[in-house]
């Protein structure tokens, strides 16, 4: 009963000292930097579930006070609190709050040696499959129109070289992950198997010169394309089936 007491003492001191950080965030920015409350967000977020608490409280807060625009408040040449959350958390809860708090963080981009890197490519990376479906379902679901966009979007940063990012398209870099659930629930989002990235490449074209740079990969590289081959033969044959039946309705 005592140690229950002292855990909602320290749980309202920890509201009220983040209330009053988010009070302070009315005042003019003397040096155009993010408010402390942000910045002290970003960094209870890179803590993963050890600071789950307070990031909750944060948000909580920022939504109460109508404030969750200050979610977007970072510096351009940094991660946002969505690719944050995309590295340092393993589920799909965090992501999909901030989705709702402030869904433009979905569309954010990375800048600088990560150019174009999106949260849906973290969770590819991270091989977080629930995290992926959720982002996608949210854009979806909200009729945002825009999943086609992030499934699209090029991450062309120098800094993804000879990496599993060098596909740069999120149905490139899953196959380069060699992670088949996550290359099957992008294709059923609409992901396009004859996507081609910056240098023209599709993903055929990334899993060989993958290859090239990893020979010790050649065996996983080998199944990924056999079944990425066998995705592409029944989507012919379902193209070929449809047009058939148009031909004769």
């Amino acid at each position: 009963m005592e140690k229950s007491h002292k855990d909602s003492q320290g749980l309202e001191r920890m509201k009220n000292k983040y209330r009053d950080m988010l009070q302070l965030t009315d005042l003019p920015s003397q040096d155009n930097q993010p408010p402390k409350f942000i910045t002290v967000l970003r960094s209870n977020i890179t803590q993963g579930p050890a600071g789950i608490h307070h990031v909750k409280t944060q948000l909580d807060l920022l939504e109460e006070f109508e404030k969750t625009e200050l979610l977007a408040d970072y510096p351009d040449d940094e991660l946002s609190p969505m690719h944050l959350a995309a590295f340092f958390y393993e589920d799909a809860e965090m992501i999909k709050r901030l989705a709702d708090l402030c869904p433009g963080l979905i569309w954010k981009q990375r800048t600088g040696e990560y150019k174009g890197q999106t949260v849906l490519h973290i969770l590819i990376i991270r091989q977080n499959t629930d995290g992926a479906e959720a982002i996608l379902q949210y854009t979806d679901r909200k009729d945002l129109g825009r999943s086609g966009w992030l499934l699209n979007g090029k991450a062309t940063g120098s800094g993804f070289k000879k990496t599993v990012m060098m596909g740069e398209l999120p149905l490139s870099v899953a196959a380069l992950t060699f992670n088949w659930d996550m290359v099957k629930k992008l294709d059923d989002h609409g992901a396009e198997l004859h996507g081609r990235n910056s240098h023209g490449d599709t993903v055929f074209h990334s899993l060989v010169q993958y290859a090239a740079d990893y020979p010790q990969k050649l065996t996983d590289v080998k199944t990924m394309t056999l079944k990425l081959h066998g995705l592409l033969l029944k989507k012919c044959a379902n193209l070929e089936v449809k047009t058939v039946q148009l031909m004769y309705s």
